[in-house]
């Protein structure tokens, strides 16, 4: 007992404590994460599995040496509490020309989330993670697209999960929200953001969208998940995303949540956990609208039989 205490505090004499853990955690999540297909071996593939044409070659007069220079520049700019538009303008511009690295240390050395936050700290911001999604290359605008389209199917939604899980749909406490609501477009903000909320509980899976102050790491893996901040889900303050237990990409309301959580996978060449891929499934193909995707077996079930009622 006293050899093992004794070679335990050895290890942790030249590291501190939360070092320690913080690598060990790192080795964990690396264990347990599911990586995309090589690209070198296949072409680029979404979350889903779907072919997306990308390059990840070096643009005219980038190199190793440049990107460490631009690394050093945005890392210091990330640093301060309101950089200006200008210097963000820069930010934006150097995340572009930096966008064959990332998807190098990303993809073939496959590189944690801990490490690329630490390389690349803009890819910390909610709309530089959209960026990404965009050079990947993706869509814009997945937060509006998904509203508009979460509204026309909203009723539907929140009609199939009551009939299962009718004390789900009861927390969400609705019904007083709607009595309390000033007007209708508020009315309908607060219906559309409800079925946003059950979408994970219509595909049956569970932990992708936690309360913050009980949001613990789920068990088991680092796959990414929504946490909101708040007294009740429909009134939410914010969101963030943790990932391999980073937290990241706050956002002001669950739309944006959604999609950032979602683009989350695409960033960081993470697989969708097999239990959760029909929710996103039906995320790229009926709510986003990604051209590249194709509906799996259950999301073309689900559309049929929204259709029918």
């Amino acid at each position: 007992m006293t050899t093992t205490i004794l070679m335990c505090t050895w290890t942790l004499t030249d590291v501190s404590v939360q070092d320690y853990w913080k690598v060990k955690l790192v080795d964990k999540f690396r264990n347990e994460r599911k990586f995309l297909v090589s690209a070198e071996k296949e072409p680029v593939k979404s979350p889903s599995g779907h072919v997306l044409s990308t390059s990840n070659d070096a643009q005219l007069g980038e190199d190793e040496h440049s990107v460490e220079k631009h690394q050093s520049w945005m890392k210091q700019e990330c640093q301060k509490k309101k950089p200006d538009q200008k210097k963000k303008k820069k930010i934006r511009d150097l995340m572009e020309l930096t966008f064959w690295h990332r998807r190098k240390v990303i993809i073939s050395e496959r590189t944690m989330v801990v490490n690329t936050l630490e390389l690349y700290p803009a890819l910390k911001d909610s709309y530089e993670l959209q960026e990404e999604f965009e050079r990947i290359p993706g869509e814009r605008a997945l937060s509006a697209s998904l509203k508009a389209n979460l509204s026309e199917m909203s009723k539907k939604i929140m009609k199939i999960v009551e009939k299962k899980n009718r004390e789900k749909v009861s927390k969400l406490n609705l019904g007083l929200h709607l009595a309390v609501a000033v007007n209708d477009s508020e009315k309908k903000d607060l219906e559309v953001a409800a079925a946003a909320f059950m979408l994970p509980v219509m595909f049956k899976t569970s932990n992708v969208i936690i309360k913050y102050e009980s949001g613990e790491q789920r068990k088991g893996d680092g796959a990414p998940c929504l946490l909101w901040k708040g007294e009740s889900p429909l009134t939410a303050e914010s969101s963030l995303v943790r990932a391999e237990g980073e937290e990241f990409g706050q956002t002001k309301n669950i739309f944006e949540g959604i999609a950032t959580l979602t683009v989350t996978y695409w960033t960081f060449d993470m697989a969708y956990p097999s239990k959760e891929n029909s929710l996103f499934n039906f995320l790229e193909v009926a709510l986003f609208k990604l051209r590249s995707s194709k509906p799996c077996r259950q999301t073309s079930n689900m559309l049929m039989k929204m259709k029918s009622l």
